[in-house]
């Protein structure tokens, strides 16, 4: 793969060297399932003019100061041609053709490169050909398996294909225009590549391993390699095959994998071992699109803005042009659209739009929304739009609502508070006063029903979901106290309700409610953490107190305790068990133990599947956390209610040598080719552009 390789997918293929000039090749296996051929013509022919791929780097992760940024202030990757000849070459019509995310081309303009000169061209998919000088290509070259340079006549003068390239290196000829040799950390665009030091890759940076499935490592070159592991639970053959039997505890999964020729040169990367399957699905990113704020899909066209501005684009990011204006926002925007126009949640304003051009404030509330607590549903039956709004701040002495808004034709929203809670410093201040949380993570519609769905956090006691079959008129306790029921992210399916962990603090999971439990119980969802006043405790139970007079229990109103014997229960002596099977009727969909669960996005895979995507946090603490990277799952439920959950991605800050708990890839949306963009927060670029290659397990 013609890509800095690793995360989950590992490298695929072991390049062979092709001496001077020409094209480098490889065979495909390996790592990772390729979905893609080279897509070589048979009857392609080659031909040499000195005029060669000299010097290339396809991929910038980190934030190192060796990583060029073109005129957008933005690190791209890019490659560099140069003519080995005595002459100038008119390269008009000579054309750059990718394969690996379908097959692209993208043709010179009227430009031309001097002998034993050189041509930096940007990677980037930006398609720029204005200046010589700033040359974009109309596709990305990140995540390509092949590069093929074509004289006007079609003719292949050169190409790379299936390189394990480093994260954040070029690989380039030395002497120029002669054999692919030197690995840079310090690459040289536009000048002559010096002698380097580092001759040699290898592709297993940023890999989760499952623990109980092998890996086969690739380096280039990729004879007489020796191998080392740092881990005793982790082996790698002579051939390179990585193994580990179980799992660890925390950063004991960690591993430093080194890989040794017999010329002195060696690599090393970092593995970590995993309880989930990693290395058969992936995502690979493909291009890193300028974009302040990424927004949404809508109307067939993919909406961001920069302060003050509205842009759409209809090509996948590689233009834009602005089609209104739009709130000056310090956080990203969350737009919702009724048949009535367009809503924004921009810091703690609610903006209403007709048609995407103009924006007026419609609701003034305390805080901000995070990214799925602002939701909408509409009701066909009655032609009411229904919007959902809750408040998220950190300060201790904040108060919280959901409001709720309503739209009955074209025009603003009528809006009401329908929950409110508390501030921490009233719960510090009285333990009894239960109403009272640090924030609301979540308020999300059941697409299905219309239900809205409330989460909120941080403590046990405030970690609760609570459910409204009313259109928010009033709202049911799912579960509290337990950080079970601290999550950011409920989704729906026509079977199940699921919902992930935002919580460093315990071991992560996914659960859900079966909708069958929703119909047997007269179409209500059953408390997971019942208040009970009658019967009596059971010893080994977890309980939160809820009322009492005198010293019943050990503990008095708000706290949490597990029970070491039978009390009896009143109305006055009042107590919810927390996790309790005899109660508790969620099932267990996957133990993801790493860092905090964050955002949701449902997409489709190449073959038009569901696939529920979801990201994690750096956010982890020992003994949990296995590594400093954020991660980005899959999860497919099948025909049969089991659900394939894989990891997809992993991805490191922008700055590893300095942990950074919130790094994560927020997926944002799908456009109508089935891209799926990210949001980086603390990554080495703010807008990602993926495709997703799924297999099932």
């Amino acid at each position: 793969m013609l890509s800095a390789c690793g995360g989950s997918g590992g490298g695929d293929g072991s390049p062979t060297n092709s001496g001077n000039g020409g094209d480098t090749n490889s065979s495909n296996s390996g790592g990772g399932n390729n979905p893609e051929d080279d897509g070589n013509a048979a009857n392609e022919t080659s031909r040499d003019i000195g005029l060669y791929i000299n010097e290339v780097m396809p991929e910038i992760r980190l934030n190192k100061s060796t990583a060029l940024q073109d005129t957008d202030n933005s690190p791209q990757p890019w490659l560099e041609i140069y003519n080995s000849g005595s002459s100038t070459i008119d390269l008009t019509g000579f054309s750059l053709v990718a394969s690996g995310d379908g097959k692209q081309s993208w043709s010179f303009p009227s430009v031309q490169i001097q002998a034993k000169d050189f041509l930096r061209i940007w990677g980037s998919g930006k398609d720029r050909s204005n200046n010589p000088g700033e040359l974009h290509t109309s596709f990305s070259i990140m995540g390509m398996q092949s590069l093929t340079l074509k004289h006007k006549d079609g003719s292949v003068l050169d190409k790379v294909k299936d390189i394990v390239i480093p994260p954040d290196q070029s690989w380039g000829r030395y002497p120029d225009g002669q054999a692919w040799t030197w690995f840079y950390d310090s690459p040289t665009p536009g000048a002559p590549n010096p002698q380097g030091n580092d001759r040699f890759s290898l592709n297993c940076d940023d890999l989760s391993l499952t623990a109980g499935a092998p890996f086969q490592l690739k380096t280039t070159p990729s004879t007489n390699v020796t191998w080392q592991s740092d881990n005793g639970l982790v082996n790698v053959d002579s051939k390179g095959e990585l193994f580990a039997a179980s799992e660890g505890k925390g950063k004991q999964n960690l591993a430093r994998i080194t890989a040794s020729d017999a010329d002195g040169n060696s690599r090393s990367c970092e593995v970590t071992v995993v309880n989930w399957m990693a290395n058969r699905s992936r995502l690979t990113v493909v291009g890193t699109p300028a974009a302040d704020f990424l927004i949404d899909y809508m109307d067939g066209q993919i909406l961001h803005s920069t302060p003050g501005k509205l842009f759409a684009s209809t090509d996948g990011m590689k233009s834009s042009e602005q089609i209104g204006s739009f709130p000056t926002t310090p956080t990203a925007p969350i737009m919702r659209k009724t048949p009535y126009g367009y809503f924004a949640s921009t810091g703690p304003t609610i903006y209403y739009s007709p048609d995407l051009s103009s924006w007026a404030p419609d609701l003034a509330m305390r805080h901000e929304n995070l990214n799925h607590g602002f939701a909408h549903f509409h009701d066909d039956h009655s032609g009411k739009s229904y919007l959902y709004a809750g408040e998220y701040s950190t300060g201790n002495t904040d108060i919280h609502s959901v409001y709720k808004g309503v739209q009955t034709q074209h025009g603003p929203a009528t809006w009401k508070e329908v929950l409110r809670f508390g501030s921490l410093q009233d719960f510090y201040n009285d333990h009894s006063k239960l109403d009272t949380i640090r924030h609301i993570h979540l308020v999300i519609t059941d697409p299905y029903t219309g239900h809205v769905w409330v989460g909120t956090g941080d403590a046990d006691q405030h970690s609760r979901l609570y459910y409204s079959d009313d259109n928010g008129s009033s709202f049911k306790l799912i579960g509290v106290g337990s950080q079970k029921f601290r999550s950011l992210s409920v989704w729906f399916t026509k079977d199940y309700v699921y919902w992930n962990m935002d919580s460093e603090l315990v071991p992560e999971h996914v659960y859900r409610l079966p909708r069958s439990k929703y119909h047997k119980n007269g179409n209500e969802w059953a408390s997971l953490t019942p208040e009970l006043s009658s019967g009596t405790t059971k010893p080994g139970v977890k309980y939160m107190i809820t009322a009492t007079k005198g010293y019943h229990f050990p503990h008095g109103v708000g706290y949490i305790y597990i029970e070491d014997q039978a009390r009896q229960l009143s109305y006055k002596e009042r107590v919810r068990p927390i996790e309790d099977p005899q109660y508790d009727y969620s099932e267990d969909v996957a133990e993801l133990t790493h860092a905090s669960h964050w955002y949701h996005l449902w997409v489709k895979d190449q073959n038009g599947e569901d696939v529920l995507i979801m990201n994690t946090s750096a956010e982890g603490t020992e003994p949990f956390q296995r590594d400093e990277k954020s991660r980005t799952f899959g999860f497919k439920e099948r025909s049969d209610g089991s659900v394939d959950v894989q990891e997809l991605l992993a991805m490191p800050s922008k700055t590893p040598d300095v942990h950074n708990a919130y790094t994560q890839l927020i997926p944002n949306l799908q456009d109508q080719d089935g891209y799926i963009y990210f949001r980086g927060r603390e990554t080495a670029h703010r807008t990602y552009k993926m495709r997703l290659h799924w297999v099932d397990q």
